[in-house]
């Protein structure tokens, strides 16, 4: 298992793009906004027979909701993808720099030490059996005093 820790001046740097982008997300979805109500005010004011129509001003109300909600949601997907964007862009540049760094040395490995046990047999069963076991596994004869 591999355990990336990001450094906090990159996680900063991250969290200063995602602020900007969702500066900027906003300042966009607010001039749509104020582009809905300020069409609206002008369809008002070009044409006063807009005013006396109750169902005109609701066409006109109605499309400035409209896009108002557009803009909001403009606002509230582009902060989201901004900060999707940086922050899996800040794990796959740790991902590539810890790639990048050498990996620690492996360790040496030790010949395997041959060991010899000495066995004797069980006179009952004929079990091989440790030198110096005192009853056999098998049977329980005692071997010890042999």
């Amino acid at each position: 298992m591999v355990l990336l820790l990001v450094s906090w001046g990159n996680a900063f740097k991250a969290a200063l793009r995602i602020v900007a982008m969702s500066i900027v997300w906003y300042i966009i979805g607010v001039v749509i906004i104020i582009a809905a109500w300020a069409g609206g005010g002008l369809a008002a004011l070009t044409n006063p027979n807009v005013l006396r129509d109750p169902l005109t001003i609701l066409t006109v109300l109605g499309g400035a909701v409209i896009v108002s909600i557009i803009g909001g949601a403009i606002i509230y997907l582009g902060a989201i993808a901004s900060a999707l964007k940086y922050s899996v862009e800040l794990i796959v540049d740790e991902v590539r720099r810890e790639a990048a760094l050498p990996s620690p040395p492996a360790p040496t490995s030790r010949p395997f030490e041959q060991v010899t046990i000495l066995t004797e047999s069980c006179p009952k069963c004929g079990k091989e059996m440790p030198r110096g076991s005192k009853f056999c596994d098998r049977c329980g004869t005692r071997l010890a005093g042999r």
